[in-house]
């Protein structure tokens, strides 16, 4: 019976090896992603209040109102993406709650094969 369980447990960890390396080359990938668009949707905001204030001055506003209302700008998009980065928090944290308080069909399959185990198992 050892021999099963250590062969399960072995087919397991080959499982979930095979899983990581399946999975990583993706999620770096997906990661790298990420990072790239932060970057270029920064390069854009930026560009955005910089041709703001431009178009301030181009329209014969004094530099200084100029300066006020692309600042203004700015912190207006400052405040929207904090406040997404809350929102979504929230979800992040939320999500690990839901997830417990309704045990996946894997998970009690799972609890029903370590409960047999454990009986068939133990000795009298």
């Amino acid at each position: 019976m050892e021999k099963l369980l250590a062969v399960i447990n072995l087919g397991q960890n080959a499982y979930s090896t095979w899983l990581f390396q399946y999975l990583l080359p993706r999620i770096l990938a997906l990661l790298t992603l990420i990072f790239i668009t932060a970057i270029m949707t920064s390069v854009v905001l930026i560009g955005s209040v910089f041709l703001l204030y431009h178009t301030c001055l181009a329209l014969n506003i004094t530099p200084s109102l100029s300066l006020l209302i692309t600042a203004s700008f700015a912190l207006l998009i400052t405040g929207l993406c904090i406040l997404l980065t809350r929102k979504y928090l929230r979800l992040l944290y939320a999500t690990p709650a839901a997830s417990q308080t309704q045990p996946s069909i894997k998970s009690s399959l799972m609890d029903i094969a370590h409960a047999f185990l454990k009986g068939f198992l133990e000795k009298k």
